[in-house]
């Protein structure tokens, strides 16, 4: 897989969102920072973007999925001290959904 490009949460109408995930997304490779996600709601486990095609054009299309990471990372912010919400959390997100 390769490497996540930068982490960066932008909530926003769709056109709006597919505009600013592709600038934010040019950005951020730019200064080769951390990870990429795409926000599915403000609680949830958002899934890293592993693959981005067509960046500055209307077709532009990110692919993003859920890993054990994310899930660890939201049991750590939202559950904290919960020692089942990782092994939950496995069972309740598909890691193989490819989310654009």
């Amino acid at each position: 897989m390769p490497e996540p490009i930068c982490r960066t949460r932008v909530r926003a109408a769709p056109s709006l969102l597919r505009w600013l995930g592709v600038t934010a997304l040019l950005s951020c490779a730019a200064a080769g920072a951390g990870a990429e996600w795409l926000a599915l709601c403000s609680k949830c486990v958002s899934p890293t973007i592993f693959s981005l095609t067509g960046a500055g054009t209307a077709q532009a299309v990110a692919q993003a999925r859920i890993t054990r990471a994310e899930i660890e990372g939201w049991c750590a912010n939202w559950q904290p001290g919960d020692a089942g919400c990782v092994a939950r959390g496995l069972q309740e997100h598909d890691l193989q959904k490819v989310y654009r």
